[in-house]
């Protein structure tokens, strides 16, 4: 079927979680067709209000087909969810025979989802354009973790077999290195399979306050972490330093913005004990706001554990308002700041090595400091959503044979 065929594109995207970095991606692939009639596939109570804030003035309907747990915001969908989300993907289908489909994580749906799309399940598509995202190219990457027999390998071959299945499928990386011929295996694939993998920018959601001028810090060096923090976040590893620098002249001041996850409750009480060092807001702030956090401080916080390997919609709002990042060293986060110097790194569980750091960052008057400022802002610039949107739009209006 060629677009030709259809009277009005409409569009149908496959989101399960639909908070976070998934809502804000789920809202570009929305912009890339604009004239489209849209369909989310999704989770129970998926209406709030940052999702009618994103789809302001745009006819998107709801399918909740699958629950999930109250603030779920990562990991995957079991089984049975996957098979309720494709059953209703093949409803939704006979009745609206959609232009095209974009699902927003492919983490969350693995491996049931890959195997789907390449046996019967998905045969209803036939040849049409589906983009599908993966957050982490761990698996298209030249480590040991890649030889033979490893899950690593496993992963790499559904997706083959995912992509001759369906000739219209296309996965969208959020991850530089699987096309860093130095590291990254796409560049080696054959040419019929590299050409369906595509590198995606990872941007902050163009929102009311992007454009506004937003004041600097004044006084003392000021560090961010923000987000809902959970074990994977690092909270639990700037406490520690905390612990080991009793006084507060060598240590910037952190400022917390978010809520703790069920699995850092136990946090509270050593935040309220480092309230002089630690300033802590349990909330979440709208968009203005939130870009004011990011312009008040002088660096970011990523000190993500080691089992986090994915991008990050923090790491986002940092490059976009120039704010240098001290993060741990391994994954996609780690590379990007390496690669394009957009501040410093240590290895993940490391506190002496966090603490060294912390200890002696550069102030924002050096010209180290501003260096990493304008490459940040340069990194920002070229993950800007305009160039995500058209790529994924490239991908969603691909011409197919019949």
């Amino acid at each position: 079927m060629t677009r030709s065929d259809v009277s009005a594109p409409s569009l149908l995207l496959i989101d399960p979680i639909l908070r976070g970095s998934r809502l804000l991606y789920t809202w570009l692939a929305a912009q890339a067709l604009p004239q489209a009639s849209l369909h989310v596939l999704t989770r129970t109570g998926a209406w709030t209000q940052p999702f009618a804030a994103l789809f302001a003035g745009r006819a998107a309907r709801l399918e909740e087909v699958v629950a999930v747990p109250d603030g779920f915001w990562y990991g995957k969908i079991q089984p049975p969810q996957q098979q309720a989300l494709w059953q209703a993907a093949a409803r939704l289908d006979e009745q609206n025979r959609f232009t095209a489909a974009y699902a927003a994580g492919v983490n969350e749906l693995y491996p049931e989802f890959l195997a789907a799309l390449a046996g019967p399940a998905w045969e209803f598509w036939g040849a049409r354009a589906l983009l599908v995202i993966e957050y982490d190219a761990g698996f298209l990457l030249k480590t040991t973790a890649n030889r033979p027999g490893t899950p690593y390998e496993a992963k790499r071959d559904a997706y083959f077999q995912a992509l001759r299945a369906r000739p219209g499928l296309h996965v969208g990386i959020l991850d530089e290195r699987a096309f860093d011929a130095g590291i990254g295996l796409v560049a080696d694939l054959p040419p019929d399979i590299r050409a369906r993998f595509t590198s995606l920018p990872d941007p902050m959601p163009p929102m009311p306050g992007a454009g506004e001028v937003l004041s600097g810090p004044e006084g003392p060096t000021r560090a961010l972490l923000i987000g809902l923090q959970s074990r994977r976040k690092g909270l639990g590893d700037i406490l520690q330093v905390l612990q080991r620098q009793p006084g507060t002249a060598r240590l910037p001041h952190i400022f917390l913005s978010g809520h703790l996850d069920k699995d850092m409750i136990w946090a509270a009480d050593a935040l309220r004990a480092q309230a002089a060092r630690i300033t802590w807001r349990d909330a979440y702030v709208d968009e203005a706001e939130l870009q004011r956090t990011y312009a008040a401080t002088d660096y970011v916080l990523l000190p993500y554990a080691a089992d986090f390997f994915g991008s990050s919609g923090v790491m986002a709002y940092a490059t976009a308002l120039g704010k240098p990042m001290i993060a741990t060293g391994h994954g996609c986060i780690g590379y990007r700041i390496s690669r394009f110097g957009l501040g410093l790194t240590y290895p993940s569980g490391d506190i002496a090595a966090l603490e060294t750091l912390l200890t002696s960052l550069p102030d924002r008057s050096s010209d180290l400091y501003k260096q990493w400022q304008g490459n940040a802002r340069a990194y920002a610039a070229a993950n800007a959503a305009d160039r995500h949107i058209a790529l994924v739009r490239r991908c969603l209006e691909m011409e197919t044979a019949p």
